[in-house]
């Protein structure tokens, strides 16, 4: 697992695999959850279900998330030098999917769904592989996220009304405008909804 560097230009975190925007990241999940961090019981986890995924993820069963996770890598930043096809250096790329795979075994509920290739690759890029399975999982798990990614989507239209509830709760000049032109929050997220397969 060659996944102790950052590829994001942050200050990085002496002696850490991440940068002090992921620090951050561990430092608000532990205080608002009052979830430990250890990287290497972190590290363990992660190679666990990787190791997993590689032995049971061969199954008929996963193919469909198999198939969509390897045509959506090449599709996550494409411009973005860590994240490019080429014939050398595809390091990024498999571990991405990597990440994606081990994320599948741990939650065979959820599986993959196309979208969760740009969180990871964000994560990816400023910590290691580890770690951004480990924050993509407290996202999921703990944030209240798993129906977000659930094959019906519902998760994405109760947070789109959520969004519109808190401009107009935060923001009433904006939602006023927002009503007056007819844009519907949720009616943005339709398209995305619709190119779904």
């Amino acid at each position: 697992m060659n996944g102790n560097r950052p590829h994001c230009s942050c200050k990085k975190v002496s002696g850490k695999p991440y940068c002090v925007i992921a620090e951050r990241w561990i430092e608000i999940i532990q205080m608002k959850l009052h979830l430990s961090f250890d990287y290497y019981k972190v590290r363990n986890m992660y190679l666990k279900y990787l190791q997993e995924a590689s032995t049971q993820l061969a199954k008929e069963e996963y193919e469909k998330e198999l198939k969509q996770i390897q045509k959506d890598l090449y599709r996550t930043f494409p411009n973005h030098k860590a994240f490019r096809k080429t014939t050398e250096g595809t390091t990024d790329i498999t571990q991405l999917k990597n990440i994606l795979r081990a994320i599948v075994k741990h939650n065979p509920g959820i599986g993959y769904v196309q979208g969760m290739n740009y969180i990871v690759g964000s994560l990816f890029h400023h910590t290691c592989e580890p770690v951004a399975f480990w924050v993509f999982d407290i996202m999921v798990n703990y944030y209240n996220l798993r129906n977000m990614f659930s094959h019906n989507l519902v998760g994405l239209y109760i947070h789109s009304q959520m969004i519109d509830l808190l401009i107009e709760a935060k923001y009433p000049e904006v939602w006023e405008k927002m009503v007056k032109v007819l844009v519907i929050i949720e009616r943005v997220f339709d398209g995305y909804i619709t190119i779904m397969p």
